[in-house]
């Protein structure tokens, strides 16, 4: 069983970037987790910080629940002010030495929310330190993390090169972006979302839809010991 772990800047970001590949990792018995490092609580006008951000930790347990996510993690940094503190890499380090996952996923460096910059920054450090004796503080069972993809949300990847065929699993996406209704309500951005992986598809000639990623490290994406490859 290949071991998976997302961390997702904001409730929703692991949908949008990667929820169908979330599907398809669970469709072959795949264990994923998501870590949120907001609850995002900015993420309306009509209800208060702590409001909001109760509203949309409900949310994303319901979507990760509609894709087959076994656990989820919520981190609760301040919306918009995610940082790559001493605190955070202890957190993320320690929970990567506890779940030991063999694909982690992020958003891209060169996405436009800072939130999102910095959770790619924080856990790329986070994996060095995760298989690193440096960091005793985060446990004693060192884990190096094979694979690293970053997906795209708001912004899209500029040198995509890996890419995943979704066209089983875009409707499991799209019912698991609908539990999002409390920023469906001032976006409706599942179309958006649908309408790029379709674009994907398209344009790489991967499938019908598609999700495309940056590849950080593949030490062992297209290893015989993984049931998870490039158009299965």
């Amino acid at each position: 069983m290949t071991k998976v772990l997302v961390f997702s800047p904001h409730p929703d970001d692991d949908v949008i970037g990667c929820g169908g590949s979330i599907a398809k990792h669970v469709a072959k018995g795949n264990k994923v987790g998501v870590v949120y490092m907001t609850s995002g609580d900015i993420g309306s006008l009509a209800h208060s910080p702590a409001e909001i951000a109760s509203i949309r930790e409900r949310e994303a347990r319901q979507a990760a629940g509609c894709l087959g996510v076994s656990e989820v993690h919520f981190f609760k940094n301040h919306d918009g002010y995610l940082d790559c503190t001493w605190k955070n890499l202890v957190r993320v380090t320690s929970l990567l030495r506890e779940f030991r996952p063999h694909i982690v996923y992020i958003p891209h460096e060169d996405d436009r929310h800072r939130d999102h910059r910095k959770t790619h920054e924080l856990v790329v450090e986070a994996c060095g330190w995760s298989g690193s004796p440096r960091a005793p503080v985060c446990g004693q069972n060192l884990w190096r993390v094979g694979t690293i993809l970053c997906y795209e949300v708001g912004t899209p990847v500029r040198d995509c090169s890996y890419v995943e065929d979704i066209t089983d699993y875009i409707d499991a996406k799209s019912r698991a972006l609908a539990f999002h209704s409390s920023q469906l309500s001032n976006l409706d951005y599942n179309e958006a979302v649908r309408s790029l992986n379709r674009f994907r598809g398209i344009t790489t000639g991967g499938g019908t839809y598609c999700e495309c990623f940056q590849v950080v490290r593949a030490t062992n994406l297209f290893s015989a010991r993984d049931s998870f490859r490039r158009g299965d």
